[in-house]
């Protein structure tokens, strides 16, 4: 089969059209026939080598982050897949995988996609939806009734944080463009600052957590806008060391994290 494979670290002529062998599903993964395949800056960041301090790829190697399909074949041990199922997932970081006819994963990764979804649409969810769901409810441990504060309400993470964050009882405040406005609006957010004539650090007060998705000077205002004791999550800034122990980086750069965050 052909796919997209990185072979090396670089512009954009690091990555090339070649024949690659078809995956072979182990213990506990599923060959899924791709159907579509997201697109995402964490993808062309990979491909420069800016996430080799978090993650270690030996190249040449398939690259892409998620993709919706239909599963062809299970390995052994598979319990939760059938063969027909159509699935939608965020692949392995240490893997990747997705930009490819076929694409082997860990069921463990693999959802069922809902019947309403059509393929080009489940493709493009997976890793911006957890991105949301891991910063809310687990970081921010959103509840009902919480004011909550998105910036950059309309991008990508930004539409899908505002509807978790309403589903989670949330009250949510975002930045976003006129343009932008009735999107965010419909999507559950209660107020909506226009980010080109107004700085929302000016405007709010008291919240019960933030979720920076815009980095800079929007990173830093944030922690004016909370209660004591409240936080921000951002995906904009510095990874962590929390980040780093999440994706098995090792203790060398887990460390390295923790002084970047403390300096």
């Amino acid at each position: 089969m052909q796919a997209y494979v990185l072979t090396r670290y670089g512009d954009t002529n690091a990555m090339e059209l070649r024949d690659v062998p078809e995956p072979t599903p182990g213990a506990g993964e599923v060959l899924i026939r791709v159907y579509a395949a997201g697109l995402n800056p964490v993808d062309y960041k990979v491909r420069q080598g800016k996430m080799r301090m978090l993650t270690h790829l030996d190249l040449p190697r398939v690259a892409g982050s998620e993709l919706a399909g239909v599963v062809e074949e299970t390995g052994p041990g598979v319990t939760r897949l059938a063969i027909g199922d159509r699935v939608f997932t965020r692949v392995d970081k240490q893997k990747l995988g997705a930009y490819a006819p076929y694409a082997v994963v860990d069921e463990t990764f693999v959802a069922k996609m809902p019947t309403s979804l059509e393929f080009t649409d489940a493709a493009g969810l997976p890793l911006a939806g957890l991105t949301a769901l891991q910063a809310l409810r687990d970081e921010l441990a959103v509840k009902t009734g919480d004011k909550v504060f998105i910036s950059g309400g309309a991008g990508g993470v930004g539409t899908l944080a505002i509807q978790l964050a309403v589903w989670l009882g949330a009250k949510v405040t975002t930045t976003a463009s006129p343009r932008g406005e009735d999107l965010v609006r419909s999507l559950g957010a209660e107020t909506v600052i226009d980010y080109r004539t107004h700085k929302f650090v000016d405007i709010l007060h008291d919240f019960d957590g933030a979720f920076d998705l815009t980095g800079g000077q929007d990173l830093i205002d944030s922690f004016a806008i909370l209660k004591p004791g409240a936080k921000t999550v951002s995906i904009a800034g510095i990874p962590d060391a929390t980040t780093a122990r999440d994706i098995g980086a090792g203790p060398l750069v887990t460390a390295a994290l923790t002084r970047s965050a403390r300096s």
